[in-house]
């Protein structure tokens, strides 16, 4: 019973984590997006 709660946590956690590094990279891309377009609007 022990085994399967410690288990069940530590998947939950690495899915957590995962996601987590996945919000992260998210919003590196979405930054790198309006930097570019920033960088766009004021060269023109």
């Amino acid at each position: 019973m022990n085994l399967a709660m410690t288990l069940m946590t530590n998947s939950f956690s690495m899915s957590g984590i995962a996601s987590r590094i996945e919000a992260l990279n998210d919003s590196k891309v979405l930054c790198a997006c309006l930097m570019h377009s920033l960088s766009k609007n004021f060269h023109t």
